[in-house]
């Protein structure tokens, strides 16, 4: 395994840290796999516990707002 130079790794976290306000209104392709693996759950939301979700992500939060919008209401 090679080692990222410290002074590399600065300057990524640097870079990330600029684009991160702006990150979501570019976040196109991002935003579409992610309605779409929400949509995939439609034929399970019937078969679905009632009870808390919990869903453990990284990322633009893009399937967490889908998750909140379409299994709230089964999850109270």
């Amino acid at each position: 395994m090679t080692e990222i130079k410290e002074s590399h790794k600065k300057t990524v976290q640097s870079s990330f840290g600029k684009a991160a306000a702006c990150y979501d209104e570019h976040a196109d392709l991002q935003r579409e796999i992610a309605q779409r693996l929400i949509a995939s759950l439609r034929p399970w939301i019937d078969i679905l516990p009632r009870g808390p979700i919990l869903e453990v992500g990284s990322g633009t939060g893009f399937v967490t707002e889908g998750l909140i919008e379409r299994l709230s209401p089964i999850a109270s």
